[in-house]
């Protein structure tokens, strides 16, 4: 039982890699705000580059890094609100730096310049987010410890965003509140969830329970705050602006929740399981309303390796799913690609389904259109017409 627990737990915060027709050269693509432009990293664990994707003059920008940076990879990137600016966290030697991509200047800039530390651990940086057009927030143990910093471009400063005593993980920011949520270790005890005002250096602890909680998700309007709890992976739902918890009916154990509409009171979560002793768990693919306690079941096993999306509107979601029994040895699944499916879905569980497009990576903000890659592919499914368009982006 401790072992299946340890395998969910690395299968909710771990992206797993799934293998399809080939090993996928593409690890990670977004639309711009706008849905103008995608952009995307391909390469290997040990070299990397961002490249962009002009979806009005069906163009490609090849590997904006300059090739002087040897050795490079893309750890995060993030596009501005606005889309004209693309943020990165750029890791050579051991070192991470924030950079800037200006789209329309074709210019890239470095922010920080970490190799002046005295040894690599300080060079840790993550959890790269945009606080407003002009600065962005993220994690770095240049001090010792890792803390909250923002970096403003209107003048080029980094600043601390407070303090706490201990090191902080798993960051996110609203730019409605102005707020972070993160998890800290302080004065050694367990990881807990904290808030904190910009550029204050009071750490309000949200969870008070003393367990080891991961994970904080802000809703699509940035009202509550929903985490889990370790090691069963318990979810909780936090209401911010009433300072006070949603009771559930939830599973109790391995839920994450992968969107949510807080126009109708709605989350969509996965729940794992396993059935029997089976190597393998079980995912279900369900919606939740946290106010009427209303469930419904979307789909039974589907595959979270391929990616599960809500689109923007929380209306619909994509997801994968094998529709024929596949091979399990001891430690291996085996598929047939023919025998997997890519499904769209409504609330009501009235699904679509299409020959497998790749792993589900983003959907356009007009909820139009879902991103997918697939080996050196980019695919583009249009859930309102059903039509596919695939790019390729290696010849």
């Amino acid at each position: 039982m401790i072992m299946k627990k340890l395998l969910l737990f690395l299968l909710f915060i771990c992206s797993v890699q799934f293998s399809i027709s080939q090993p996928s050269k593409i690890s990670k693509a977004k639309f711009s705000p706008l849905g103008d432009i995608i952009a995307y990293t391909d390469g290997s664990d040990r070299n990397s580059n961002l490249n962009l994707y002009l979806m009005n003059h069906d163009e490609l920008i090849k590997r904006i890094i300059p090739d002087s940076l040897h050795n490079l990879i893309v750890r995060e990137f993030e596009f501005s609100p606005k889309g004209d600016v693309i943020a990165m966290l750029l890791t050579t030697k051991m070192i991470t730096d924030l950079y800037v991509y200006m789209i329309k200047a074709k210019k890239i800039i470095r922010c920080t310049n970490s190799s002046e530390l005295k040894n690599s651990d300080l060079g840790y940086k993550s959890w790269l987010q945009w606080c407003d057009n002009q600065s962005v927030i993220f994690l770095s143990k240049h001090s010792g410890i890792s803390q909250q910093y923002i970096f403003d471009f209107s003048d080029m400063t980094l600043k601390s965003n407070g303090s706490s005593k201990g090191n902080e993980y798993f960051l996110t920011y609203s730019q409605k509140s102005q707020e972070s949520y993160y998890i800290a270790v302080i004065n050694n005890r367990e990881p807990s969830v904290y808030r904190r005002k910009r550029a204050s250096s009071i750490n309000t602890e949200i969870s008070k329970d003393g367990k080891n909680h991961i994970t904080p998700i802000l809703s699509d309007k940035n009202n509550f705050l929903f985490y889990s709890v370790m090691p069963e992976i318990s979810p909780c739902i936090f209401d911010l602006n009433n300072s006070k918890f949603i009771k559930t009916k939830l599973p109790k154990l391995n839920v994450k929740i992968v969107g949510w509409s807080e126009s109708d009171s709605s989350l969509a979560c996965i729940y794992s399981h396993y059935d029997s002793e089976e190597n393998f768990a079980k995912t279900d693919f369900m919606t939740y309303n946290y106010f009427s306690h209303k469930k419904q079941i979307i789909s039974k096993e589907i595959e979270p390796a391929l990616g599960i999306l809500c689109s923007p509107d929380g209306t619909k979601f994509v997801f994968s799913k094998s529709i024929s029994p596949y091979t399990v040895t001891q430690n291996v699944k085996k598929y047939n690609t023919e025998s997997i499916q890519t499904f769209i879905s409504d609330k009501k569980g009235v699904i679509l389904n299409y020959p497998l497009c790749g792993i589900a990576n983003d959907w356009s903000n007009d909820n139009k259109t879902v991103l997918f890659t697939d080996g050196n592919n980019l695919v583009l499914l249009n859930v309102e017409t059903g039509k596919l368009k695939s790019i390729l982006t290696e010849k």
